[in-house]
C-alpha cells in the first residue's frame, strides 16, 4: 500500500460506512422505523460533515500529523493508520471549534463530525499501552491549550529581543507536543518504542517549524478575524515579527540537526531533518517576500 494524502483521506472517507451501518441498525432495532428514505438523510449529513474537514486537509488549512509520521517512518505500520487518523480528525475539529468564529451551520456539521469520529474511535481495539499513550496525549493537549495562553501576555508586554525569543520558544516547544501520539503509536506497532526519546525530539522540532510557517502565513487572516496568536500580537511590530520568525526557524533547525540517533532511529531522524530543512527554506522565502512587500 502506498500511504499518501489520498490514501489517508480515502480511509477517512470510508469510515462513514461504519457509522451508517450502526445508525441503520439503531433506526430499525432501537427506534423501530422501517422507512428506507431516512438513511438518505444520514448519508447526506455525514458526507457533508466529513467533507468540511477533508477540504481543509487537501488545501493545507489543517495539517495531518499522521502524514508527517508516514513520511518519516521508512516502514510505517499500516495497522496504526485508522486510530492515528481518528485522533488527527478529533484534534483538528476541536481546534476550529475553539478558535474559529464559525457560522451556525458549519459549527453544527463540525459537532456531528466529532461525534461521528469519536464513535469510530471507540470501536477501534488497541492494546493497553496504546490506550495509555492516547490518554496521556489528550492530557498534553489540555496542557497546551492552557499554557499557550499563559505566555500571550508575556509576549505582548515584552520588548527585549532575547526575552521575547525565550517566550516564543516556550510556546512552540509546548505546542509541538501535539505530534507525540502520532509518533508513539507507530513506534509501538513497529516494536522500536525504546527509541522514543530521539524520535520525539526530531518530530517536535519539525512540528515547531510547521507551526511557525502556518502561523506566519495565517497572521493576516488571524489578525483580521480577531484570533489571538503569537504572531498577531507582534503584527504591529513588523521588525520584531520578522526577526522572531527567522530566529525561531534557525533555532529549531539547529536543534534537529544536532540530534544523534541510535541505529534503530537514525533513518526516522534523518527523514525529519530533511522535512525540517524543507520547512525552513519555505519559511525563509515567505519572510523575504514579506520584507520586499513592505519596501
Amino acid at each position: 500500500m502506498i500511504i499518501d494524502m489520498n490514501e489517508i483521506i480515502s480511509i477517512y472517507n470510508d469510515s462513514v460506512n461504519n457509522n451508517l451501518k450502526m445508525i441503520e441498525n439503531i433506526i430499525r432495532s432501537d427506534i423501530g422505523l422501517g422507512d428506507p428514505h431516512l438513511m438518505e438523510l444520514f448519508k447526506e449529513t455525514l458526507q457533508t460533515s466529513k467533507n468540511e474537514l477533508v477540504k481543509k486537509w487537501r488545501t493545507g488549512k489543517k495539517y495531518l500529523r499522521t502524514l508527517a509520521a508516514v513520511k518519516a517512518f521508512p516502514d510505517y505500520p499500516v495497522d496504526s493508520l485508522k486510530i492515528s487518523i481518528s485522533i488527527d480528525a478529533i484534534i483538528n475539529i476541536l481546534d476550529d471549534l475553539l478558535d474559529e468564529k464559525l457560522e451556525k451551520r458549519a459549527k453544527n456539521y463540525y459537532i456531528v463530525e466529532i461525534i461521528r469520529t469519536l464513535a469510530n474511535y471507540h470501536y477501534q481495539n488497541n492494546d493497553e499501552i496504546i490506550r495509555l499513550c492516547i490518554g496521556n496525549y489528550f492530557n498534553k493537549c489540555m496542557t497546551i491549550a492552557i499554557l499557550e495562553k499563559h505566555f500571550y501576555d508575556l509576549v505582548r508586554n515584552e520588548n527585549r529581543e532575547d526575552e521575547l525569543l525565550k517566550y516564543l520558544t516556550y510556546v512552540y516547544d509546548i505546542r509541538s507536543l501535539d505530534i507525540d501520539v502520532f509518533i508513539e503509536i507507530p513506534l509501538l506497532e513497529s516494536n522500536i518504542f525504546h527509541v522514543k526519546g530521539d524520535v520525539l525530539k526530531a518530530a517536535r522540532s519539525y512540528r515547531a517549524l510547521e507551526l511557525i510557517k502556518k502561523d506566519f502565513l495565517d497572521v493576516e487572516h488571524d489578525g483580521d478575524s480577531g484570533i489571538d496568536t503569537l504572531f498577531t500580537i507582534l503584527w504591529d511590530r513588523e521588525g520584531a515579527l520578522l526577526a522572531s520568525v527567522s530566529s525561531l526557524t534557525d533555532q529549531y533547525l539547529e536543534r534537529i540537526r544536532n540530534i544523534t540517533g541510535s541505529e534503530d532511529s537514525n533513518e526516522i531522524v534523518k527523514n525529519f531533518v530533511v522535512m525540517s530543512e524543507v520547512e525552513a527554506v519555505e519559511i525563509g522565502k515567505y519572510v523575504r517576500k514579506s520584507r520586499l512587500l513592505k519596501v
